[in-house]
């Protein structure tokens, strides 16, 4: 009796792993847009519409790119612009508070 316990209760533990574990990559089976907008449906991240107005007030210009992605558990957006000096900037910000994470000029 003590051994068919000992099975089940590994059995269910192994199970329950296996939930964790699928639920913590459902991130990486969707692409980048499709996941962004489930977050923003789901209330998890700002729209990219919202980002870029905070993007605008220190660096205004053409948007070349924007990547999405997924680092040390947080939701960045990367953006690319293009200023009126034909300068690219590589802007970071925060899926979640909007806030900007870095800037950088491109070479």
């Amino acid at each position: 009796m003590m051994k068919k316990s000992v099975l089940v209760i590994l059995l269910l533990t192994l199970m329950a792993a296996a939930v964790v574990f699928a639920s913590n990559h459902k991130y990486d089976k969707q692409s980048d847009h499709e996941n962004a907008r489930e977050l923003v449906n789901n209330g998890n991240i700002l729209p990219l519409e919202k980002i870029l107005e905070t993007v605008y007030q220190s660096h205004q210009g053409k948007v070349l790119e924007v990547e999405f992605k997924r680092e040390d558990n947080s939701y960045i957006y990367e953006i690319e612009i293009l200023d009126k000096d034909n300068k690219i900037w590589e802007l970071e910000v925060d899926a979640v508070t909007g806030k900007l994470l870095k800037v950088e000029e491109e070479d």
